[in-house]
């Protein structure tokens, strides 16, 4: 059986690059079946940084959330993502924020999110 997500992209570095990039990747590895358009946020809890990018993409797949989760910081460690290096760039940031209709992150409080859940919800 299918899992349903909805992941939260975002980059604040070469963001049309590494948008397009990770889009690409998540193409590859799962069946995308809706997303929002990418738009401008300001940086929220980091000092210094530029503009972040940020969406939504639905996917589906068979794997569990741990696995998803592995499989997602996977590719950010791809894209050039560190854990403590340089906070301020970020390549790019990918959180699950739903799974099977359930909210499982803190995120989808800010108001670009629901922005963006809003988006989503009337494109079906």
């Amino acid at each position: 059986m299918k899992n349903l997500y909805i992941l939260a992209i975002g980059s604040n570095s070469q963001t049309d690059k590494n948008i397009s990039l990770v889009l690409e990747k998540l193409k590859s590895l799962f069946e995308i079946s809706r997303q929002t358009h990418f738009i401008q946020t300001t940086p929220v809890g980091i000092n210094n940084a530029a503009m972040f990018t940020n969406g939504l993409v639905e996917i589906k797949t068979e794997l569990l959330p741990e696995d998803l989760k592995a499989e997602l910081k996977k590719i950010e460690k791809e894209m050039g993502r560190t854990p403590d290096v340089n906070k301020s760039i970020i390549p790019v940031d990918i959180d699950i924020i739903m799974y099977n209709n359930t909210i499982v992150h803190k995120d989808t409080e800010r108001d670009y999110i629901k922005h963006l859940m809003n988006e989503l919800t009337n494109s079906l």
